[in-house]
């Protein structure tokens, strides 16, 4: 990213060219890699880099070695998505 770039953005152009979206953030960085991935209907791999990592460790992403172990082993989860004020 550059300075003043648009993460949202970003995620959402990423995602339209790849097969699997990875996304190393919080919460905030997973929710709109979370979307883009829903609206491409790709896999996301979530990779804990943030401040609370409450997904990330909610899927047993956790630590970073455990997700980079995970992502190898090609491990897939299905979750549910909620949508909260248009988010």
């Amino acid at each position: 990213l550059g300075a003043g770039d648009d993460y949202a953005e970003v995620i959402r152009a990423t995602a339209a060219d790849c097969d699997v979206l990875a996304v190393a953030g919080g919460d905030g960085t997973v929710q709109q890699a979370a979307d883009a991935a829903r609206e491409r209907g790709i896999p996301l791999a979530v990779l804990p880099a943030g401040t609370f990592n409450h997904f990330a460790k909610d899927l047993g992403m956790y630590p970073l070695s455990t997700a980079i172990a995970a992502i190898r082993a090609g491990t897939v989860a299905k979750v549910d998505l909620g949508e909260v004020n248009g988010k």
